[in-house]
C-alpha cells in the first residue's frame, strides 16, 4: 500500500518556486527527475551531489515546501516525486526551460 505524505496540497507560488530553484543543488535534484521515468526516484544516492545527507534533507526539505516535490510512502521505502503536472498548471513552461539547461 502507498501513501501520499501530507503537503501534496501545498499551492505552488512563484515565489517559494523561484526561491527553491536558485540554489544549483536543488536544481540539479529537479532536474534528474525529469529525467527519471516517473519523475521519481527511491535513493537520495541517485541524486549523485557531493552533501551530506543532512545538508540533502535540507534541500529536499525546501523543495517540499515549496510544493516542488511530494514523498510517497511505499511501505519500506519513500519515493521523492516531482509534481510536475501541478508545476505545469500553475507556472507553464518552467519545467521545459530547466529540462534544456540540463
Amino acid at each position: 500500500m502507498s501513501t501520499v505524505n501530507p503537503g501534496e496540497d501545498v499551492e505552488i507560488s512563484l515565489d517559494a518556486t523561484l526561491k527553491a530553484l536558485a540554489n544549483p543543488i536543488r536544481r540539479h535534484i529537479v532536474t534528474t527527475l525529469l529525467k527519471t521515468p516517473g519523475g521519481q526516484v527511491a535513493s537520495c544516492a541517485a541524486f549523485n551531489v557531493t552533501v551530506s545527507r543532512s545538508t540533502l534533507t535540507q534541500h529536499m526539505r525546501v523543495l517540499h515546501e515549496a510544493g516542488i516535490v511530494e514523498t510517497v510512502d511505499h511501505g519500506n521505502r519513500v519515493l521523492v516525486k516531482l509534481r510536475s503536472s501541478k508545476i505545469d498548471q500553475r507556472l507553464p513552461g518552467l519545467l521545459d526551460l530547466l529540462r534544456h539547461e540540463s
